[in-house]
């Protein structure tokens, strides 16, 4: 049903620190050539927001077209001045599901929980990380969250990319035309198979659940798992004991 795609002959990196994602990231904008998309929850308006809202800007006003749709809630706290500040670069930003009854596409429930970059369909960038100083050392040191991100780099980027567009319909944006490229590796870090899965609204929450018990019952070695909220159904837990019973070795990392 659209839930999952499935992509071969990707660069996969990933991130453990936010600063070295958003620096990937601002690269990323900044070397943009056809456009740039983010859907996001938390867009904060502190140093990180702002640096990342000035290269969004950046690229805008050198003739890049660049999408944004943030979570009203998510992003709350963030300042108008700065979504205004990249509207006046030529952005295009859209609000999901804003908390007003008067407004077209509003709601409470049905947050968009997604953080994706995407540039050019080349380079897609998704994960655990929202855009603030929270999620950087250099700004918070210690205090700083430790999370999970990666970049994508091949076709499973056009993957992010057509969730993307499926937020951005909902949001009432106009169907973009620019044509993403990507480059497709055989070898070397060009080697990652990459499923990109993505869940919209109740329709397809059983799909993507139904994803992992399915990942676990195909391993041979190991099984590794991070998750924020971890409260697994019946089948997920059963799945992971059948395969700790043929000898996969099973991490599974929680917050505190």
């Amino acid at each position: 049903d659209g839930s999952a795609l499935e992509t071969v002959g990707n660069r996969v990196q990933l991130f453990f620190e936010g600063d070295d994602a958003f620096r990937e990231m601002w690269e990323a904008i900044e070397g943009a050539e056809h456009y740039v998309h983010q859907e996001m929850y938390m867009f904060l308006s502190d140093e990180v927001g702002w640096a990342l809202a000035e290269a969004f800007a950046g690229a805008a006003r050198r003739g890049i077209p660049v999408r944004l749709a943030y979570d009203a809630i998510g992003s709350s706290q963030a300042s108008e001045e700065m979504f205004e500040m990249v509207r006046k670069a030529g952005v295009e930003v859209k609000t999901f599901r804003p908390v007003a009854p008067w407004r077209k596409r509003s709601g409470i429930l049905g947050r968009n929980h997604r953080k994706n970059l995407i540039v050019d369909g080349r380079i897609a960038f998704t994960g655990g990380m929202n855009i603030g100083a929270v999620w950087s050392r250099a700004v918070s040191g210690d205090d700083a969250w430790r999370d999970t991100h990666l970049s994508m780099e091949g076709p499973a980027a056009m993957g992010c990319d057509q969730f993307f567009k499926e937020t951005w319909a909902k949001v009432g944006g106009s169907a973009p035309q620019e044509k993403g490229e990507f480059v497709l590796g055989e070898s070397g870090p060009w080697k990652s198979d990459v499923v990109v899965v993505g869940g919209s609204g109740f329709g397809k929450r059983d799909a993507v659940r139904r994803l992992y018990p399915t990942a676990f019952a195909m391993a041979e070695k190991e099984g590794v798992l991070t998750v924020p909220y971890f409260v697994p159904p019946r089948r997920m837990l059963n799945r992971v004991k059948q395969v700790e019973g043929r000898g996969v070795e099973v991490d599974l990392l929680v917050p505190r």
